[in-house]
């Protein structure tokens, strides 16, 4: 019964773990996406671009400061496209 009790909670405590760096994500990645959309590309559409190229020095900075944070890429879904082969695969 103890182990029971113990795998529970470790179980628990890796999807809690999960859920609170998702929420996370999930706001930084929607805050950027915003971004894009609603400052980013009407400022290019509108040619300004010494205020296009601010924005996205910007908004590089923000994602690489967010990348720190993120699990390592191998981790990650999608990392490759579906549907294209890997450099490693065999042919």
């Amino acid at each position: 019964m103890k182990n029971l009790i113990i795998s529970i909670a470790a179980v628990a405590l890796l999807i809690g773990t999960w859920l609170v760096f998702f929420n996370y994500s999930s706001d930084n990645i929607n805050s950027y996406t915003h971004s894009i959309k609603k400052e980013i590309l009407p400022a290019v559409e509108d040619q300004r671009w010494e205020e296009s190229k601010d924005l996205m020095k910007s908004l590089n900075k923000d994602w690489h400061k967010y990348k720190k944070t993120a699990p390592p890429s191998r981790f990650a879904i999608g990392s490759y496209p579906i549907g294209q082969e890997s450099e490693y695969s065999s042919h």
